[in-house]
């Protein structure tokens, strides 16, 4: 595995994106405690690198090129390589050999990305929530287990709280997304509540799109709801990374 007494410029290269272009995550990583900060904050900027794949390249073969270098750094990563060259590939090579971070939440999350450089939309809730769980879910799982939590909570409440923040998050992304005509919104609730794309891609917020909105908050509301008890078993020395579920929760207000 990598060198554990790795490069500080790295390291800073992690924070000052993080705190740029996920700030939200950046939030929540400075009430982690002690040395796990770096673990979760290596986590937070791997996830931030993959997901601006689809605002980073021009077409979707330069996409698919991306993710492919992510594949084989995390391949590298898990061989134990050496020759790592990106920042956050080299934090978080530090991080999983120091914190032993499972590669199957950073495998789904690659795959999960994939979709993000096709035009269309879940077909449904389920399958928004299903990207969430591979995507924003998994994330959460990897930084849990930084900060050493995961033997205090139930894999089910962390991804309720995961999937509940990733839904605010996309929710508020909404204006931005349609700007390069990309919709994260379910064509089920979409054509139920008669919203048409090209409608919200035009920037028109109506009644009928504020149904859909209120329709996916209130499943965001539920998910936070029902991962409370789950949350509340953690010691309060553990809990920070779960500062996220708080953070939803005032987005959904907001909204």
């Amino acid at each position: 595995m990598a060198d554990l007494n790795a490069d500080t410029g790295a390291q800073g290269y992690c924070e000052s994106e993080l705190r740029r272009h996920d700030h939200d995550r950046y939030l929540a990583s400075l009430l982690v405690p002690g040395s796990a900060r770096r673990g979760v904050v290596a986590v937070y900027a791997f996830n931030l690198e993959v997901a601006r794949t689809r605002e980073a390249v021009s077409d979707a073969l330069l996409g698919e090129m991306r993710l492919q270098f992510w594949r084989d750094t995390i391949d590298e990563i898990y061989r134990g390589g050496a020759t790592l060259q990106h920042p956050a590939a080299q934090e978080l090579a530090r991080a999983v050999s120091q914190y032993h971070l499972s590669r199957a939440p950073i495998d789904r999350l690659l795959t999960a990305r994939q979709r993000d450089l096709e035009n269309e939309p879940p077909a449904t809730l389920t399958n928004l929530e299903n990207y969430l769980r591979d995507t924003s879910a998994g994330i959460l799982e990897l930084a849990i287990s930084a900060v050493g939590a995961g033997k205090y909570t139930s894999a089910a409440g962390v991804q309720d709280i995961g999937v509940a923040f990733g839904l605010a998050g996309l929710l508020r992304a909404v204006p931005f997304h349609a700007r390069q005509r990309r919709l994260y919104l379910p064509t089920e609730l979409m054509d139920q509540a008669g919203v048409p794309a090209e409608q919200v891609f035009a920037g028109h917020f109506t009644p009928a799109l504020a149904t859909v909105v209120a329709q996916i908050s209130l499943r965001a509301g539920d998910l936070l709801g029902s991962a409370r008890e789950s949350w509340q078993k953690i010691p309060s020395s553990h809990r920070s990374v779960l500062v996220l579920g708080s953070l939803a929760a005032l987005a959904l207000r907001r909204l």
